[in-house]
């Protein structure tokens, strides 16, 4: 997760994005998207882990034969993302940037771009920045994987079609999407929206640590949500956007 240099949104608050990825919201979040995501997996793809956070999503697809190049603005992300690729045991090949590797679009091109919990936490006019940036370091047919706080069950004033703000725990600003304005966005720079659904449909109050909650409880909890997010309503009731996009 990244946020602005003005407005780092990693700083003070390493806790409890450890914490949230510890409840069954937060795992819920995490796992529908992986399962969305692993049927484009493959071996020896390149991706780019874009605001990668703690490196969670690097390690899981370079555990499913990807390399990946993670990159997030915030040193403390870093820091967190080199420890937590030590620790990990027998996977892939990561490379952890220290320079946004966007900024030279002529080295590297991608087949895979995640882009998670990012866009959600940057002004539009910053956030098409990004996706402008992120598309010219796509090869043709790359995937783009993005997810961000949906429109539709953020109970505030637009501040302009399409696109909400509120105000996270944290005290943070924080936008919303809705389905037609990021179908619109991506295609102005060059993405076709594939699939585009809700996730987190049910179990958006359960804050329950994962220590607390059987294993069965939660494969039954991740199959009811992988159900639902196939359900036509998903853009209503989802707490989140997951978007899968085609660069042209």
């Amino acid at each position: 997760m990244s946020g602005t240099e003005e407005e780092p949104v990693f700083k003070g608050a390493e806790q409890f994005f450890d914490d949230y990825y510890n409840t069954v919201r937060g795992y819920v979040r995490q796992e529908i998207i992986r399962l969305r995501l692993q049927p484009h997996l493959q071996d020896g793809q390149r991706a780019l882990d874009f605001g990668g956070g703690d490196a969670r999503d690097s390690i899981w697809v370079a555990n499913n034969g990807v390399d990946v190049d993670y990159w997030d603005n915030f040193l403390e992300a870093q820091s967190r993302a080199r420890r937590a690729v030590i620790k990990a045991d027998g996977i892939g090949y990561i490379r952890l940037h220290d320079q946004d590797p966007t900024e030279d679009p002529t080295t590297t091109r991608y087949e895979l771009i995640m882009l998670h919990g990012v866009i959600q936490y940057e002004s539009p006019p910053k956030a098409e920045q990004i996706l402008e940036r992120l598309s010219k370091v796509s090869l043709q047919g790359a995937l783009l994987s993005l997810a961000t706080k949906n429109w539709a069950v953020v109970d505030s004033q637009e501040e302009s079609p399409g696109v909400k703000v509120h105000t996270t725990k944290q005290n943070k600003t924080s936008r919303a999407y809705s389905a037609e304005y990021l179908t619109k966005w991506l295609g102005k720079v060059g993405f076709s929206v594939v699939d585009i659904r809700g996730v987190r449909c049910l179990s958006d109050d359960d804050e329950r640590m994962l220590s607390e909650v059987p294993k069965e409880e939660l494969d039954q909890i991740i199959s009811e949500e992988n159900y639902r997010t196939e359900h036509k309503d998903s853009l209503e009731i989802g707490q989140m956007l997951h978007v899968l996009a085609i660069k042209r």
